[in-house]
This record gives C-alpha cells, sequence and structure tokens, in this order.
C-alpha cells in the first residue's frame, strides 16, 4: 500500500516445504516497483532463482500447484493471463501455504491487501 519505500519490498503467495528459513519454496510475488516474479528455492539452503514476468504491476496474481509444478498466473483487470510455470520442484506432499509481506528494511513497516 501506499508510493515510496524499498523497490524490493513485496507481497506474495507462498508454498513452503517447511518453516526453517532456508526451506525449498515457490512465491508469486510483487515488488514495490511492479516487478512481478516467480521465485523458487529447489532444495533447502540453495539460492533463491526467479522468472520475472513480462506484465508488472498487476491487479490479478495467482500461484497453483499441480504435482511437482507451480504455475504464477498475473493479470490487470479486463485483460488476460500472462503464466510462467516452473516444474521439476519435488517437494512432498505436506506443505505450508501462505502469503507474506516484506519491506526490506527493519525500520519501515509495510502494508498489503490480500483478496
Amino acid at each position: 500500500m501506499g508510493r515510496g519505500g524499498n523497490a524490493h519490498r513485496k507481497a506474495a503467495l507462498l508454498i513452503r516445504q517447511g518453516l526453517e528459513a532456508d526451506a525449498a519454496y515457490a512465491d508469486a510475488v510483487v515488488h514495490g516497483d511492479g516487478l512481478t516474479s516467480l521465485q523458487f528455492r529447489r532444495v533447502a539452503g540453495a539460492d533463491t532463482e526467479e522468472f520475472k514476468s513480462a506484465l508488472t504491476g498487476p491487479d490479478v496474481i495467482q500461484l497453483e500447484r499441480r504435482g511437482n509444478r507451480y504455475t504464477m498466473s498475473v493479470a490487470r483487470f479486463g485483460q488476460p493471463f500472462v503464466s510462467s510455470e516452473l516444474g521439476d520442484l519435488e517437494f512432498g506432499d505436506e506443505l505450508y501455504v501462505g502469503v507474506f509481506v516484506c519491506s526490506h528494511n527493519a525500520e519501515v513497516k509495510e502494508e498489503a491487501i490480500f483478496r
């Protein structure tokens, strides 16, 4: 919510293999500057990778899991979805799913609206 702040602040939908800080995960994220990406860590402790969407500043963002495939779909209201797909993520059957907000600045509190 609001303008300003760190360009890397973000709001996201998240699927994680565990609650450890370095757990494997996939997320669909919108950054403060509008960058939209499917970010992921294939195994615990690995570096985060990402696929950047051609669409920035979407109004709608979705994250879907089908087996070991993860799909991020984004769109502006009234426009078709643009999707990015990631396969071969073996996270198992029991996962944590949720939302998160990150300010990228320990001194700043950010706010996001999820509907």
